[in-house]
């Protein structure tokens, strides 16, 4: 059923019985627009050497050789390993200052 544009009465064929308006004309189908199958799962796997060469940078470079790490690697595994070390060098961090800190007061405590 089609609905006059012009009077809006419902209609069924080529026009309206009420006015005479021709019925709009069907609209074409169209398709959705087909991308190219571009992978967005990058499937990259690091050699047994290039774990090597990351487990170097950071044991030379500690948090600095992470972030580089972190920034550098294509590898989705290299990155999760980057972060979570760099979680655990925060907290191992966090805890150092809190045992220095406990420390100073014990010290500053026992002076008294």
């Amino acid at each position: 059923m089609s609905k006059c544009s012009n009077c809006g009465a419902e209609f069924e064929g080529g026009y309206c019985p009420d006015c005479g308006t021709p019925a709009p004309a069907p609209q074409p189908y169209t398709p959705p627009p087909v991308y190219n199958n571009i992978s967005v799962n990058n499937t990259e796997v690091t050699t047994t050497g290039g774990w090597f060469g990351w487990q170097l940078l950071e044991a030379f470079l500690g948090i600095f050789g992470l972030i580089i790490m972190l920034c550098a690697s294509r590898d989705e595994s290299v990155k999760n390993y980057a972060k979570a070390k760099f979680i655990w060098a925060i907290i191992g961090l966090v805890i150092v200052i809190l045992f220095f800190a406990l420390g100073i007061f014990a010290g500053i405590s026992s002076e008294m």
